[in-house]
């Protein structure tokens, strides 16, 4: 995601799973493909870890992509970036979150039934 009101959207919109490094907002997406978007404060640490963080995030993102469902923007939210984090412990917790966000759509999902198409009625 490259646009302000994109962020704001999901931002606003989305729904939040946290974690020790990190929080995920999942939120809707105007497009059929799923997108990221990574926010790292500057009080997160210095650009060096930022951008390493930055870099893992889209990493993981790459190569699990068929975990994120499309139609859904992301937004990653560094609560701190250290420089000699190890690269698994970032994807696990990134994994882990992943995980907590489809198993709550598949619950929104189950709650909500199946679609109840119109009937014709027969004359």
């Amino acid at each position: 995601m490259s646009r302000d009101l994109e962020f704001d959207r999901v931002l606003r919109q989305g729904r939040r799973f946290h974690s020790a490094r990190m929080t995920l907002v999942a939120g809707p997406a105007e497009g059929a493909h799923a997108r990221l978007g990574i926010i790292v404060p500057a009080r997160s640490g210095k650009a060096v870890d930022r951008n390493r963080f930055k870099r893992l995030v889209r990493e993981y993102f790459r190569l699990h992509s068929r975990e994120f469902s499309g139609g859904t923007n992301y937004v990653v939210i560094a609560r701190r970036a250290r420089r000699h984090e190890p690269a698994p412990a970032v994807w696990g917790e990134l994994g882990e979150l992943a995980g907590r966000f489809q198993r709550a759509a598949r619950e929104r999902a189950a709650k909500s039934g199946p679609s109840a198409a119109p009937r014709k009625e027969k004359s």
